[in-house]
Protein backbone atom coordinates (compact mmCIF):
# COMPACT_ATOMS: atom_id res chain seq x y z
CA UNK A 1 0.00 0.00 0.00
CA UNK A 2 1.07 3.71 -0.43
CA UNK A 3 0.34 6.28 1.54
CA UNK A 4 -2.04 7.94 2.86
CA UNK A 5 -3.94 4.79 2.23
CA UNK A 6 -1.33 2.73 4.26
CA UNK A 7 -1.67 4.94 7.20
CA UNK A 8 -5.60 5.13 7.51
CA UNK A 9 -5.56 1.53 7.15
CA UNK A 10 -2.97 1.09 9.95
CA UNK A 11 -4.65 3.46 11.99
CA UNK A 12 -7.49 1.63 11.73
CA UNK A 13 -6.23 -1.67 12.75
CA UNK A 14 -4.11 0.19 15.25
CA UNK A 15 -7.35 1.46 16.62
CA UNK A 16 -8.83 -1.86 17.51
CA UNK A 17 -6.42 -2.75 19.78
CA UNK A 18 -6.98 -0.36 22.50
CA UNK A 19 -10.24 0.41 24.08
CA UNK A 20 -9.96 4.12 23.48
CA UNK A 21 -11.23 6.18 20.08
CA UNK A 22 -8.79 7.96 18.15
CA UNK A 23 -9.48 11.20 19.51
CA UNK A 24 -8.00 10.40 22.80
CA UNK A 25 -4.91 8.35 21.04
CA UNK A 26 -2.10 9.55 19.28
CA UNK A 27 -0.51 6.89 17.09
CA UNK A 28 2.45 6.57 15.09
CA UNK A 29 4.01 3.49 13.37
CA UNK A 30 7.38 2.08 12.01
CA UNK A 31 9.75 -0.79 10.38
CA UNK A 32 10.42 -3.14 13.50
CA UNK A 33 13.71 -3.99 12.49
CA UNK A 34 15.07 -6.82 11.80
CA UNK A 35 12.12 -7.86 10.40
CA UNK A 36 11.27 -5.04 8.00
CA UNK A 37 7.72 -7.14 7.41
CA UNK A 38 6.40 -5.75 10.66
CA UNK A 39 6.10 -2.97 12.32
CA UNK A 40 6.44 -1.61 15.64
CA UNK A 41 2.74 0.36 16.45
CA UNK A 42 2.77 3.37 19.59
CA UNK A 43 0.36 4.51 20.97
CA UNK A 44 0.16 7.32 23.56
CA UNK A 45 -3.34 9.27 24.95
CA UNK A 46 -3.24 12.51 23.98
CA UNK A 47 -3.78 14.63 26.80
CA UNK A 48 -0.53 13.23 27.67
CA UNK A 49 1.36 13.73 24.52
CA UNK A 50 0.28 17.31 25.29
CA UNK A 51 1.28 17.39 28.15
CA UNK A 52 5.01 17.14 27.51
CA UNK A 53 4.66 19.24 24.22
CA UNK A 54 3.68 21.81 26.55
CA UNK A 55 6.60 21.41 28.88
CA UNK A 56 9.33 21.29 26.26
CA UNK A 57 7.60 24.24 24.66
CA UNK A 58 7.68 26.37 27.67
CA UNK A 59 11.28 25.08 27.80
CA UNK A 60 11.52 26.80 24.44
CA UNK A 61 12.11 23.55 23.06
CA UNK A 62 10.64 22.73 19.90
CA UNK A 63 10.78 18.32 18.92
CA UNK A 64 9.86 17.20 15.68
CA UNK A 65 10.37 13.53 17.42
CA UNK A 66 8.78 11.77 20.54
CA UNK A 67 10.78 8.31 20.56
CA UNK A 68 9.37 5.92 23.55
CA UNK A 69 12.63 5.07 25.48
CA UNK A 70 12.90 1.21 24.25
CA UNK A 71 13.31 2.43 20.90
CA UNK A 72 15.86 4.72 22.22
CA UNK A 73 17.89 1.58 23.85
CA UNK A 74 17.70 -0.52 20.69
CA UNK A 75 19.09 2.27 18.57
CA UNK A 76 21.55 2.95 20.54
CA UNK A 77 23.07 -0.29 21.08
CA UNK A 78 22.85 -0.88 17.58
CA UNK A 79 25.13 2.04 17.33
CA UNK A 80 27.44 1.23 19.63
CA UNK A 81 28.02 -2.10 18.03
CA UNK A 82 26.43 -4.53 20.49
CA UNK A 83 25.41 -8.24 19.39
CA UNK A 84 21.82 -8.30 17.71
CA UNK A 85 21.26 -11.79 20.08
CA UNK A 86 22.32 -10.10 23.69
CA UNK A 87 19.36 -8.33 25.57
CA UNK A 88 19.10 -4.60 27.30
CA UNK A 89 18.62 -3.96 31.05
CA UNK A 90 18.85 -0.09 31.42
CA UNK A 91 18.29 0.92 35.35
CA UNK A 92 16.76 4.34 35.82
CA UNK A 93 16.03 5.85 39.27
CA UNK A 94 13.01 4.41 39.84
CA UNK A 95 12.57 1.28 38.07
CA UNK A 96 14.26 -1.09 35.41
CA UNK A 97 13.77 -1.38 31.39
CA UNK A 98 14.54 -4.73 29.44
CA UNK A 99 14.56 -5.17 26.05
CA UNK A 100 14.61 -8.19 24.13
CA UNK A 101 17.59 -9.13 21.43
CA UNK A 102 17.32 -6.55 18.77
CA UNK A 103 17.21 -10.65 16.08
CA UNK A 104 13.72 -11.04 17.77
CA UNK A 105 10.85 -9.39 17.44
CA UNK A 106 10.89 -6.07 19.68
CA UNK A 107 9.45 -6.63 23.45
CA UNK A 108 10.40 -4.57 26.37
CA UNK A 109 8.71 -4.24 29.94
CA UNK A 110 9.69 -2.06 33.10
CA UNK A 111 10.33 -3.24 36.47
CA UNK A 112 9.47 -1.02 39.13
CA UNK A 113 12.30 -1.05 42.14
CA UNK A 114 9.20 -1.16 44.47
CA UNK A 115 8.54 -4.81 43.22
CA UNK A 116 12.60 -5.70 42.19
CA UNK A 117 15.08 -4.73 44.83
CA UNK A 118 17.95 -6.12 42.94
CA UNK A 119 19.66 -6.40 39.53
CA UNK A 120 20.13 -9.94 40.17
CA UNK A 121 16.05 -10.10 40.59
CA UNK A 122 15.80 -7.55 37.78
CA UNK A 123 17.20 -10.40 35.48
CA UNK A 124 15.60 -13.45 36.47
CA UNK A 125 12.20 -11.50 36.00
CA UNK A 126 13.90 -10.07 32.49
CA UNK A 127 14.63 -13.87 31.34
CA UNK A 128 11.18 -15.29 32.81
CA UNK A 129 9.18 -12.09 30.76
CA UNK A 130 11.82 -12.90 27.35
CA UNK A 131 11.89 -16.44 27.03
CA UNK A 132 13.35 -16.10 24.08
CA UNK A 133 16.37 -14.53 25.76
CA UNK A 134 17.26 -17.51 27.19
CA UNK A 135 20.98 -17.58 28.37
CA UNK A 136 21.94 -15.26 26.19
CA UNK A 137 24.43 -12.14 27.52
CA UNK A 138 22.83 -8.79 28.74
CA UNK A 139 23.98 -5.31 28.38
CA UNK A 140 24.04 -3.78 31.20
CA UNK A 141 23.31 0.51 31.79
CA UNK A 142 22.58 2.76 34.60
CA UNK A 143 22.22 6.08 35.11
CA UNK A 144 23.17 5.24 38.40
CA UNK A 145 26.69 5.28 39.79
CA UNK A 146 27.00 1.64 41.31
CA UNK A 147 29.28 -0.82 40.52
CA UNK A 148 28.74 -3.78 37.78
CA UNK A 149 26.56 -5.65 39.09
CA UNK A 150 27.19 -9.65 38.44
CA UNK A 151 25.89 -11.55 35.49
CA UNK A 152 25.94 -8.48 33.25
CA UNK A 153 28.27 -6.83 30.60
CA UNK A 154 29.39 -3.44 30.27
CA UNK A 155 29.30 -1.07 27.60
CA UNK A 156 29.50 2.41 26.70
CA UNK A 157 27.28 4.59 23.96
CA UNK A 158 30.63 6.13 23.52
CA UNK A 159 31.52 3.58 21.53
CA UNK A 160 29.77 4.88 18.41
CA UNK A 161 31.33 8.07 18.47
CA UNK A 162 34.68 8.33 16.43
CA UNK A 163 35.70 11.89 17.70
CA UNK A 164 35.67 11.87 21.42
CA UNK A 165 37.19 15.09 23.54
CA UNK A 166 38.03 15.09 27.43
CA UNK A 167 37.22 15.26 30.25
CA UNK A 168 34.40 12.00 29.07
CA UNK A 169 32.01 11.80 31.98
CA UNK A 170 32.81 8.92 34.80
CA UNK A 171 29.77 7.00 34.27
CA UNK A 172 29.39 6.51 30.30
CA UNK A 173 26.23 4.70 31.03
CA UNK A 174 24.35 7.27 32.68
CA UNK A 175 23.88 8.54 28.61
CA UNK A 176 22.61 6.04 26.88
CA UNK A 177 19.47 7.45 26.52
CA UNK A 178 20.89 10.77 25.70
CA UNK A 179 23.48 9.62 23.29
CA UNK A 180 20.65 7.41 21.20
CA UNK A 181 18.59 10.27 20.61
CA UNK A 182 21.22 12.42 19.78
CA UNK A 183 22.59 9.39 17.07
CA UNK A 184 18.88 8.63 15.37
CA UNK A 185 19.63 7.35 11.84
CA UNK A 186 16.21 9.49 11.10
CA UNK A 187 17.10 12.57 11.48
CA UNK A 188 20.83 12.68 10.14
Amino acid sequence: MREPVRHDYITTQGLKQFPLDSQTLAMDYRIAPPNTSQLLLTAARQQELQQWLHCLQEADLQPQVIDITPSVLCAMAAFAGLTRDAGLLHRLEQEWLWVAPRSTPFAYGVLPVGEIESTQQALVAMRMACPALGDKPVYYSSVLDEALPAGVVSWSPFTAFSHLHPPLPAQPTAFVLACGLALRREDS
